[in-house]
């Protein structure tokens, strides 16, 4: 976003301009408490497809809930995630 109102109506060439009344204009959300599932339960959700989800409800971060099998809790789950 480069502006909300500019004063004086122009923008620059690499800029567009959308009409968003009516419209919830927010910085990025945060899902604290996102069940992604894997690994473990990778037919519930996976990492991707919860990311997916996430991306397309206007999330930019989440935190993974700890309802994987087996449980992130040593150095190697943690890398598993990352990638």
């Amino acid at each position: 976003i480069a502006a909300l109102d500019p004063s004086d109506g122009d923008l620059p060439d690499d800029c567009e301009r959308r009409d968003v009344r009516g419209f919830i204009l927010a910085p990025g959300l945060v899902d604290i408490g996102a069940e992604l599932g894997e690994p473990g339960r990778e037919e519930d959700e996976t990492i991707e497809t919860g990311l997916q989800a996430a991306l397309a409800g206007g999330y930019t971060s989440v935190v993974c809930s700890a309802n994987t099998l087996p449980p992130i809790d040593m150095a190697a789950g943690v890398q598993f995630v990352q990638q």
